[in-house]
């Protein structure tokens, strides 16, 4: 099976426009692209969001956090945390929609996976560079023990880079999310990975 990506937005991070990294990231073959942008209330957020929808087309379009901001764009899917709205609603009253979940242990897992989600990030693999994490990384070992026999994508999310990209494909889960893992020096692309 194909090793999926996630390209997670931060505009603190990236020094491109988001559309531009958007279309880059649709021409690069990125699988999913999250807009992620926690400082911005829904109304601030749906605008982005009304302005990336046309420009991933094939790359699967996420708003993390936001349900009314993903029903309202016509986003491809949300992403939920422990905070958010639980995934069975969702998905009892949003067939459709592409649900993602954001688990720290291997039971949020099992409860996601048994609630109708579509995918799951587990975090932190790695020592993060663009978040400061109150986790302790979990490892490659780790993370293989909690991926075997899931039913549901399961992708790594912390601190991946291009020098441990190769670990964590072999760890058996379905892909890598992240932020630094696209960009360097603030530009989408630019640390020579290519999406394969």
């Amino acid at each position: 099976m194909k090793f999926r990506y996630c390209l997670i937005t931060d505009r603190k991070v990236y020094r491109q426009p988001l559309h531009e990294v958007a279309g880059l990231a649709e021409e690069a073959g990125v699988d999913y692209f999250q807009l992620r942008e926690k400082d911005l209330h829904s109304a601030d957020l749906l605008e982005i969001a009304r302005h990336l929808r046309p420009l991933l087309v094939r790359t699967r379009f996420i708003i993390n956090g936001h349900l009314d901001v993903a029903l309202a764009s016509g986003a491809d899917g949300v992403h939920l945390q422990r905070e958010n709205i639980p995934v069975s609603v969702v998905r009892r009253n949003y067939p459709a929609l592409i649900i993602g979940y954001s688990a720290h242990s291997s039971e949020e897992l099992e409860m996601s996976e048994e609630s109708g989600a579509d995918y799951a990030f587990v975090s932190p693999i790695f020592q993060t560079r663009s978040k400061t994490s109150l986790l302790p990384p979990l490892g490659i070992d780790q993370l293989a023990r909690w991926t075997a026999g899931r039913k549901i994508p399961v992708f790594g999310l912390g601190g991946v880079t291009g020098l441990n990209l190769e670990d964590l494909q072999r760890s058996g889960c379905a892909g890598a999310a992240g932020i630094s893992l696209f960009v360097r020096n603030g530009k989408f692309g630019s640390n020579g990975m290519v999406i394969k």
